[in-house]
């Protein structure tokens, strides 16, 4: 090289610095920056085959399916969801990013790749209408299109009848659309159409960029099925918790969690450089060097990366792969910072959707250090939107220390041995939802659900209680979940039906299956069973919602109220106390406490417990925001745990039992 040779910037592959060209010697420079020139060359020439990616791509990659050029991948990329606990590949993931942080790229790039390499694949995207789809996604299509490719549109010699390519800055695909020579091909589509203009087709792969409405979401899922497809949603989410949002991440589980730098716990000031990947060193360097760069105007002659995205093959490694933040720079000592959610796991029951969240720090062309100028000195909400990609609710829930990983606990770790409640709340012309609950000298074990995960003779499997999202119900915006097949339509059982399922689960030595439709004289048998005569499981004290539990109604023309009904069959309640829900709420949230930046131990840990098996109860812990009053989706199963704590519910050493039942159905 020239002695005039000046470096080309390059935000990944930093210049050595003075110390190491002396090290290297004149030769070895020369050799190492003819490499780096070659490499910059051929990334710029066919940023398809030759860009650099951000680490956390390569966790997109695995939990979609998608193929990989190192030789292992497939060893890699199951050993990446075994870490995670996805089981089935996903077939929607959301992409929630801080600004510049990659999640367009990725999708683009992904999106080329398939139609690049692979025959007669079909893929929609969407953009929120023409204009910004000409300005800002198909620019990057055409930027990732194979070099090739690239050059014989240039020449106009793509106009073959199998494929058509023709690109402009201005104009960009010709009616939104592009036919590659593998006769796959790609539509660009937008919100502003009629949504049944997506009804009927089928798609390999649908790509909704920026606020996709949930219900083309629920539409393209129908598209692309057929084909065994995949939906790769992304955007920032600068209009907060959308129902979208709300779909995908409503009860989701956090399955990974990074250290969130910019959002110190200590008072202290954000910690920049970690948040970057660089040592303080270095973070002084990139920032004094663009300084200079612009006075001088001149390219900065960077020494170090603009950031070293976090490591995501540290999160597989055996040895540290389940430690906080294992990926980044150690926190330093002294200094506390918030948690922010890196992968989530949807509450769906396939499996198979999935969240991942792109920091501005994973995208090192971004240039987050300009990101975090604008963002510096803003409220927290604000910094955990543009730089780490979480969607604010409007209106949060009410239990904000509820963690699925300190309060959910496996069915076989149910204590056998406590004090055992149950609880019902009638819900009157939906289906009732029903609590178990053991209390033990160590904390409270919701145990037992209903509807739950199994299924119910005669009804099968009942289905979720509520179900994520919302919508807008009668002009008003629902906060609280929609209702789900388990709670409607009502199966309308009366007070026997119920009886006898409590039976069921219980063991009750009375109990028999009952027959289809069943005689008189088999339903004066069933009024006669009694727990006493004998169970699986001794219930010390049952509950039922006091306000319809005690309401007067005419039975036969006689006055009479629910409590007295199931008195009558051999059903004994209490009515639950009618206090202020928050103080309900408080109680909730006393027993869920526990110190959230210690380990978990037995001088730390919470006293709620909630078995794997309540899905229902567990979902609506972390949805339910009361915003909804009585109509809320998600309230039930919360009020029973409110009666539970109001009415003073604890474990009495006389009446332990131990039951056979073990928290299962």
């Amino acid at each position: 090289m020239s002695a005039g040779f000046t470096p080309s910037p390059h935000p990944v592959l930093p210049l050595p610095t003075p110390e190491q060209m002396i090290a290297m010697g004149e030769a070895g420079w020369r050799a190492a920056m003819s490499q780096r020139e070659d490499t910059i060359r051929k990334e710029q020439a066919d940023p398809l085959r030759h860009g650099w990616e951000p680490p956390v791509w390569k966790i997109c990659d695995a939990l979609l399916g998608f193929d990989r050029p190192e030789a292992d991948w497939t060893t890699v990329a199951e050993a990446i969801r075994q870490r995670l606990g996805f089981k089935v590949l996903v077939k929607i993931l959301l992409i929630l990013g801080g600004n510049r942080s990659g999640k367009s790229e990725y999708v683009s790039k992904r999106t080329v790749k398939l139609i690049s390499f692979n025959r007669s694949k079909r893929v929609w995207m969407f953009h929120t209408s023409s204009a910004m789809s000409i300005e800002y996604q198909q620019p990057l299509i055409w930027k990732y299109l194979p070099a090739e490719i690239r050059a014989a549109v240039s020449k106009k010699a793509v106009r073959e009848a199998s494929e058509y390519i023709s690109f402009t800055r201005k104009n960009g695909f010709p009616d939104g659309r592009m036919i590659m020579p593998t006769e796959s091909e790609i539509s660009f589509r937008n919100y502003e159409q009629k949504r049944d203009t997506i009804e009927g087709g089928e798609v390999d792969l649908a790509a909704p960029d920026e606020l996709c409405p949930a219900d083309w979401m629920e539409t393209l899922e129908l598209r692309v099925a057929t084909r065994g497809g995949a939906i790769i949603l992304s955007f920032t989410p600068v209009d907060g918790y959308t129902d979208t949002v709300a779909m995908m991440c409503d009860g989701a589980e956090t399955v990974l969690e990074s250290v969130g730098f910019l959002l110190p716990k200590d008072g202290k000031e954000p910690d920049i450089a970690s948040a970057l990947g660089l040592s303080q060193a270095e973070h002084e360097h990139v920032i004094t060097e663009a300084e200079a760069a612009a006075r001088e105007r001149r390219t900065p002659r960077l020494c170090a990366p603009r950031s070293r995205p976090e490591d995501c093959a540290k999160w597989i490694d055996p040895v540290v792969g389940h430690q906080l933040g294992c990926g980044q720079l150690p926190v330093n000592a002294g200094r506390a910072f918030e948690k922010v959610p890196r992968v989530l796991k949807c509450a769906h029951p396939e499996g198979n959707r999935a969240v991942v969240h792109f920091h501005s720090a994973d995208n090192p062309y971004g240039n987050p250090v300009e990101v975090f100028k604008l963002i510096r000195g803003k409220s927290i909400a604000f910094v955990k939107e543009r730089w780490y990609g979480i969607a604010n609710k409007t209106v949060s829930g009410k239990f904000p220390k509820f963690s699925r990983k300190a309060h959910v606990v496996a069915a076989s770790a149910i204590p056998k041995v406590g004090t055992n409640y149950q609880l019902t709340d009638p819900a009157g012309s939906r289906n009732p939802f029903m609590l178990w609950i053991r209390a033990t000298p160590r904390g409270h074990y919701v145990y037992r659900e209903w509807p739950g995960p199994t299924e119910v003779p005669g009804v099968g499997v009942m289905g979720p209680w509520a179900l994520p999202g919302g919508g807008i119900i009668a002009g008003r915006r629902r906060y609280d979940g929609k209702l789900g097949p388990g709670q409607a339509p009502s199966l309308g059982w009366g007070y026997l039906k119920t009886k006898i399922e409590i039976a069921r689960l219980e063991g009750w030595k009375d109990y028999k299956l009952p027959s289809s439709g069943g005689s008189e004289g088999e339903r004066e048998a069933q009024r006669d069973w009694r727990a006493e005569n004998g169970a699986a499981e001794t219930i010390f004290a049952r509950y039922i919602d006091s306000r319809p539990a005690s309401a007067p109604r005419e039975e036969d023309d006689r006055p009479t109220t629910l409590l007295t009904q199931f008195e009558e069959i051999g059903m004994v309640y209490l009515p639950a106390p009618g206090d202020e829900i928050e103080e309900g709420v408080q109680d909730i949230n006393d027993a869920l406490d526990y110190n959230e930046d210690e380990v978990i131990n037995e001088f730390n840990e919470p006293r709620l417990f909630i078995s794997e098996d309540c899905a229902n109860l567990i979902f609506a812990m972390g949805k339910w925001t009361g915003a909804d009053g009585n109509k809320g989706a998600t309230k039930d199963p919360i009020d029973l745990l409110r009666y539970y704590f109001r009415a003073g519910c604890e474990h009495y050493e006389a009446g332990a039992f131990e039951s056979t039942g073990g928290g299962h159905y």
